[in-house]
């Protein structure tokens, strides 16, 4: 494998051995975890970087994958653990890894960062909630003084038909 790519990855990279040891892990991975590349490798991958509510059953669909079990999880998502006890919520891909004679050496596994994604998904969720319930006329418009979005008050005063909450004006994007 050519591990010089391995570090040119923007998203962490992982090697895990079939017991769940970290055989191999990028930059971007020792960032994200907050942890120097010697403090990682070689150390249980469950036992040390997720949260105690993730651990069991992580491991156990692991265990399964590097047993032949169960068919390969192409993309898995779980929270880890960083070094200041700040949880990082990750997009996990898998592949196994093999030897010639086909039996399985170990799980390679790229991970995105969605953090920061889930959080502004929470807050927009939010910020729909509390817009849609308002009895206010609402309407968010956009610097070419474009109508983006409007609420379901704004929406019956200014006559628009419609039937969600967030409204389409001058047919531009919900």
């Amino acid at each position: 494998m050519g591990w010089h790519l391995f570090d040119m990855a923007a998203v962490i990279m992982l090697v895990l051995d079939p017991n769940g040891c970290i055989a191999r892990i990028n930059t971007i991975g020792c960032e994200i975890l907050g942890h120097r590349i010697e403090d990682i490798l070689g150390k249980n991958w469950f036992d040390h970087f997720l949260p105690d509510n993730h651990r069991q059953e992580t491991r156990r669909v692991f265990h399964q994958l590097v047993n032949g079990e169960e068919e390969v999880i192409r993309h898995y998502d779980n929270s880890v653990l960083t070094a200041s006890g700040e949880i990082r919520y990750i997009e996990w891909h898998n592949a196994l890894l093999r030897d010639t004679h086909g039996h399985i050496t170990s799980v390679l596994s790229s991970g995105l960062d969605v953090t920061e994604r889930r959080r502004n998904t929470a807050i927009m969720r939010m910020y729909e909630r509390v817009v849609k319930n308002v009895t206010d006329h609402i309407a968010v418009v956009d610097r070419d003084y474009v109508y983006r979005l409007v609420n379901q008050n704004y929406a019956q005063t200014a006559r628009c038909p419609s039937t969600s909450p967030w409204r389409s004006v001058m047919g531009v994007a919900r």
